[in-house]
């Protein structure tokens, strides 16, 4: 329900990002999320696709439906690019993905999910936003190979300097996602049900 309100104090928590601390992070998660709703905001009016409670009138989302259209999920897009604009900047050559990659696009899921839970996006809107996070990253990696002095460089080294220290490249297998509590359940149900297990 919090994230109706904005994302920029889950990313900032999640990413332990704040003025005191990572603040070229916490600035990284403005940029992507200023870039997300202008970029989202012109393709959303582009498809002007209806949300699901405008196709499904009987639904009552569990947040307030926002006006604008659904597609692409601006949350999904934002919470993707976030997540692959920081491991862009943090991937090194020739080694692997650094250790906040994998956690960080799995938050980003869920956010996207989240919202389709919610009853205010269907998955199309949130896999378009996520594929729309990877095109722009793709064209703002090219704008990582930062020159001394400007203020995207700048930015740049200085969020690799916040990062340096950190457990930056342990085995993405050793990662286990986020769960809900209705993945968890639904486990157990399985468990319970299997022959042998009761």
């Amino acid at each position: 329900m919090q994230q109706s309100n904005g994302l920029d104090g889950d990313w900032r928590q999640f990413l332990g990002a704040h003025q005191s601390r990572r603040p070229a992070t916490a600035a990284l998660v403005y940029l992507g999320l200023a870039m997300g709703t202008v970029i989202g905001m012109h393709w959303k009016r582009h498809f002007k696709a209806p949300r699901p409670a405008q196709i499904y009138p009987a639904l009552t989302p569990i947040v307030p439906t926002p006006r604008h259209p659904s597609y692409p999920s601006n949350h999904s897009f934002q919470s993707h690019l976030i997540a692959d604009m920081l491991t862009a900047i943090l991937q090194e050559k020739d080694k692997p993905a650094h250790g906040i990659a994998e956690p960080a696009k799995a938050f980003a899921h869920r956010i996207a999910r989240n919202r389709e839970i919610a009853g205010v996006h269907f998955s199309a809107d949130s896999e378009a936003g996520k594929w729309l996070a990877a095109q722009m990253t793709t064209l703002w990696a090219n704008l990582l190979k930062p020159k001394a002095g400007t203020e995207l460089g700048t930015l740049v080294a200085d969020i690799k300097a916040e990062w340096q220290f950190t457990d930056a490249y342990e085995s993405p297998d050793q990662f286990q996602p986020y769960r809900s509590l209705a993945d968890v359940v639904a486990d157990k149900v399985k468990q319970s049900l299997t022959p042998g297990n009761q």
